[in-house]
């Protein structure tokens, strides 16, 4: 049924991926690197449009710098664009249901602040919260969905995904957003999130559902 997520992966091992996610702190949320399998990721990350590319929006501002969006899946390539078909689609959302205890998860086909994000050098995002209510829909946005495609990522690229206490006065865990990584997490007042050491030498890439 998926060309890309490796679903028969992620089903054996939902039970472990469930209690992960129930237990984590300093939010719940699950680190996951199975959701494409690596043989697969060489094909999405070629997809990935360079920054000169004419469909990308420039979103900076002072809470998040050198930022680049696309939004439009009618432009955005293949196979990043199936990838994200399949990531709105009903049995990846009924388990991401009985991974997170939410019921009755519906996509946004909008992409209303997701779709592809890449961040420049220098780039920075403000550890902060998203918005929990679906602009013009009376829907409550309940997850966010990070996938990375990121060749040899160090932490010398910055950009690292910092989760941040609630009181915002610590990190309490680091991910790196290397190639094929996807971090889910749980969307309340709780999930602070962002990143403080600016990217270096290469752009930082994503596709990103809520």
């Amino acid at each position: 049924m998926f060309q890309w997520i490796a679903k028969d992966i992620l089903d054996a091992n939902v039970d472990r991926l469930q209690d992960s996610f129930q237990k984590a702190h300093p939010f719940r949320h699950l680190v996951i690197d199975e959701l494409v399998e690596k043989d697969s990721l060489i094909p999405l990350l070629k997809a990935f449009p360079e920054s000169s590319w004419s469909g990308w929006e420039n979103v900076s501002h002072e809470h998040q710098h050198l930022k680049q969006v696309c939004n439009d899946i009618s432009i955005i390539p293949d196979p990043l664009r199936t990838l994200i078909y399949e990531l709105n689609s009903g049995p990846f959302l009924n388990w991401l249901s009985k991974v997170t205890g939410i019921p009755q998860i519906l996509p946004d086909p909008h992409l209303f602040g997701g779709g592809l994000h890449s961040t420049g050098p220098g780039g920075t995002l403000t550890p902060h919260t998203d918005f929990h209510v679906v602009k013009g829909l009376p829907l409550f946005r309940r997850l966010n969905l990070l996938f990375y495609l990121n060749s040899d990522w160090t932490e010398e690229n910055g950009g690292m995904l910092e989760l941040w206490h609630k009181n915002q006065d610590r990190i309490e865990k680091i991910v790196l957003p290397t190639l094929g990584t996807c971090v889910l997490f749980q969307t309340d007042n709780d999930s602070m999130h962002g990143f403080t050491t600016p990217v270096s030498s290469k752009n930082r890439q994503s596709v990103a559902i809520y």
